[in-house]
């Protein structure tokens, strides 16, 4: 059943096609002729190739952090299709001369850019920050010729800008650990100064010197008690010969003058008082004279403290002599305390220098310690710098070379795209045009085309279907096969059946 249905639709098709030839022809014929006309008017490209491999980076890793080879060429990717670049090739190479002066200079270039290719690939498993980069590079132009001069005018620049990134990037490393090591000799140079200074201003209380001011210390304990047992030794000659000139003094004629005249006058007074009493005018004259031989031997005891200031014109010989000494031991005992005074300041100063021995110690060590540290930093980085120097002159000398051009771009013999593709896509969409054509005038004819268009015409009605009758031929040879349905495609049918089940 479905089999049958299937080949009766076919054959309900293919009548069709032969009834409405005419729809399908026009169309048909009108988009491939337009078609092919179009094809025939593109513009062939042709499409020419290098091929190059970049060398890894020769600075170091370890003084500068390793760029990825892809984004490495993607930087330079970048700088090579950049505007600017992409117009000064276009004016070098005169390419697409009637867009150069209707387009922008963004739009011209973006048209450039989609012409360029460049693709880079690195080697499965190999170190990428290291290894070699293989870089594809081409243009598609109109001219093959301007095709492959455009190539190679874009490998010069890839080679140019390669080495100006490489150069420079060198260059920046080496300047970059030039300030450095020059800082670094400064800092260190400036600690230097400090750390002289430092050992300068505390030389007496470096830790080196701790058992030399034990010993001094010692000394100066030993001195001041020497100093103490002569200070005392003074105080008590001072004391003694004060004391014996004060004795003097109270032992001299006028006292022993004064003392017997203080001793007769006591004898009168009290005989007297045995006869007058004590308000009588003689006995008040007799304490008068007592109170004033008191009070002149008095004096002397009163000016005790003075008598080593006294004249020794005024004494005797030996009490003279006496006093000239007092003088003499009282300097000496202000001298030795004097003495003694510095003595206890210099022990102090020593108790505090051996007190700030540690601190300063400590303080030495820091200062080292980051001495230290900033000469193997500068050491460090000399050894870098030399390095990097190193680095800078592999990368702009001619030894080392970044770049080798492996294919070199020809000159294209063949376009890009073969027209034979854009004709068979020409030809579809003819085909397309014509069976669409067809199918749509089918769909507007009003017609039945089977027992399903029936179903509701009729109304249950019965309908005799004739079957197709064709005269017989006047020649007499009846023409079948593929032969016969040609001649039928090319002639007019008298009846359109509704064959269609």
């Amino acid at each position: 059943m479905n089999k049958d249905f299937l080949i009766r639709n076919a054959q309900y098709y293919f009548d069709l096609l032969l009834a409405k030839k005419t729809h399908f022809l026009i169309p048909f014929l009108i988009i491939l002729l337009c078609g092919m006309a179009v094809v025939l008017q593109l513009p062939r490209s042709y499409y020419s190739q290098a091929v190059l491999i970049v060398e890894g980076q020769q600075i170091p890793s370890t003084l500068v952090p390793a760029t990825v080879t892809n984004e490495r060429l993607q930087l330079i990717e970048q700088r090579v299709l950049a505007r600017d670049s992409l117009l000064d090739l276009a004016e070098r190479q005169n390419l697409f001369p009637a867009l150069a002066q209707t387009l922008s200079k963004s739009k011209f270039a973006d048209l450039i850019r989609l012409a360029v290719t460049i693709t880079s690939e690195t080697p499965e498993g190999a170190d990428p920050t290291s290894a070699s980069s293989v870089v594809h590079v081409g243009f598609k132009y109109g001219d093959p010729k301007v095709a492959a001069a455009v190539t190679s005018d874009l490998i010069d620049m890839l080679m140019n800008e390669t080495k100006r990134i490489r150069v420079s990037r060198a260059t920046e490393t080496a300047q970059f650990l030039t300030r450095e090591t020059e800082d670094l000799d400064a800092k260190l140079k400036q600690k230097e100064a400090y750390r002289d200074k430092f050992v300068e201003e505390n030389k007496d209380v470096m830790p080196n010197r701790v058992p030399q001011l034990l010993i001094e210390l010692q000394e100066r304990e030993r001195d001041l008690s020497s100093l103490e047992t002569a200070i005392t030794s003074q105080n008590e000659e001072v004391s003694l010969l004060q004391a014996q000139l004060r004795l003097g003094i109270e032992n001299s004629a006028d006292t022993t003058r004064r003392r017997a005249q203080l001793a007769q006058l006591q004898t009168q007074i009290n005989e007297k008082l045995l006869i007058y009493s004590e308000s009588h005018p003689q006995i008040r004259a007799l304490k008068q004279k007592i109170d004033l031989l008191k009070s002149q031997a008095a004096a002397p005891q009163e000016a005790g403290a003075e008598t080593a200031n006294a004249d020794p014109v005024d004494l005797p010989p030996e009490l003279a002599l006496v006093s000239q000494r007092v003088p003499i031991a009282k300097a000496r005992q202000a001298a030795l305390l004097q003495q003694r005074d510095q003595v206890r300041a210099k022990i102090s100063a020593i108790k505090m220098d051996i007190s700030r021995a540690p601190d300063i110690e400590a303080q030495m060590n820091a200062i080292d310690i980051e001495r230290t540290g900033l000469q193997r930093s500068l050491d460090d980085m000399k050894s870098k710098l030399e390095t990097a120097r190193t680095g800078e002159r592999l990368e702009s000398g001619e030894s080392a070379m970044q770049i080798e051009v492996i294919e070199t771009p020809d000159v294209p013999l063949y376009p890009t795209q073969s027209r034979m593709k854009f004709m068979i896509v020409v030809l579809v969409l003819s085909l397309a045009a014509g069976m669409g054509t067809v199918l749509l005038a089918d769909l507007l004819t009003p017609t039945i085309r089977g027992t399903f268009d029936l179903a509701e015409s009729l109304g249950g009605q019965t309908l005799v279907v004739l079957p197709e009758w064709t005269p017989p031929d006047p020649s007499g040879s009846a023409r079948r096969g593929w032969f016969g349905s040609v001649r039928k495609f090319f002639s007019t049918p008298t009846v359109q059946s509704a064959s269609r089940t």
